[in-house]
């Protein structure tokens, strides 16, 4: 859950695939979603490749790739604030995603 004040907002343009030892892995993160708490006039999140913003409506749930076909960044609005709940739906640890790709393969070339 993120609150901004006005004026503060996700400005720099991202994507939410991650490459850090530390956090998921790219492989792991592959939807994220943002729910809009307010409705906000003049803000909301803007998408860069698709030429796109998607506006800060209370209730509006977006679901979008994780990856780099989706940057985006926030719209700040510099007079009201703007509370949003943010998450990512993953594919799992890197371990058990190959572990389930090998699997997979093993299946598939089992019922030929």
């Amino acid at each position: 859950l993120q609150r901004y004040a006005p004026g503060e907002g996700f400005k720099r343009w991202h994507c939410d695939w991650t490459m850090s030892d530390e956090a998921t892995e790219p492989v792991h993160r592959v939807l994220a979603w943002i729910l809009y708490c307010d409705s906000v006039e003049e803000a909301g999140t803007e998408f860069h490749w698709q030429k796109h913003h998607e506006p800060a409506v209370r209730g509006k749930l977006v679901i979008f790739p994780a990856g780099p076909s989706h940057i985006h960044r926030g719209r700040v609005n510099q007079t009201l604030s703007k509370t949003i709940a943010t998450g990512w739906i993953n594919a799992g640890a890197r371990q058990g995603y190959i572990q389930r790709l090998a699997e997979g393969a093993e299946v598939d070339s089992s019922s030929r």
